[in-house]
């Protein structure tokens, strides 16, 4: 239920007919309304010079305004690339010469990591599309796990846990007469 004119704001929540309560917002020339509905809570924007657009985030369009957006939060596997390359983990990342399995690809980077005593674990990532690859093995003997892929991050597979505990938990040797605290 709108106003009679049509020049403001509704007055009425579209979804239960509550009450709506008003903010405004006026930045230079601009004005934006932002409306909460006292029954269910529901939010909705108004600009006087699109009164018949809603957007889909209404608090994200009241306090930023409509041509702006807050930026892309990059995938957690993207994260995590980036994460483990500086300290304390200096992981060593290297583009693989191969398509990714999934989405055919070019973007796989791989890495060798000790995740405990006496093993290794060959880690492949993709950045397209998060898929890993993880195999590990035993250090100095012809002995290996099958490969475990994975592509699930939320909540992470077998194949997204081995590689987060790879190169998040790393062995480290410990050096004689090194302070163990």
């Amino acid at each position: 239920m709108t106003q009679q004119d049509g020049s403001g704001p509704p007055r009425g929540c579209g979804e239960c007919e509550g009450t709506l309560f008003w903010e405004a917002l006026h930045e230079g020339p601009w004005e934006r309304w932002l409306g909460i509905c006292d029954e269910c809570r529901r939010m909705v924007c108004f600009l006087p010079d699109q009164p018949g657009w809603e957007p889909d985030d209404p608090l994200q369009v009241f306090l930023l305004g409509p041509a702006r957006r807050l930026p892309e939060e990059p995938p957690a596997w993207v994260r995590l690339f980036r994460m483990t390359q500086g300290p304390p983990w200096g992981v060593e990342w290297l583009h693989a010469p191969v398509a990714c399995e999934r989405c055919d690809l070019h973007t796989c980077f791989h890495t060798r990591v000790f995740p405990r005593h006496g093993v290794l674990a060959a880690c492949l990532l993709c950045l397209a599309c998060g898929r890993v690859v993880v195999e590990q093995a035993r250090a100095g003997i012809n002995l290996r796990e099958a490969p475990v892929a994975g592509e699930e991050w939320t909540p992470p597979d077998i194949g997204v846990a081995r590689l987060r505990a790879a190169l998040l938990r790393p062995y480290s040797i410990q050096q004689p007469g090194e302070d163990e605290s």
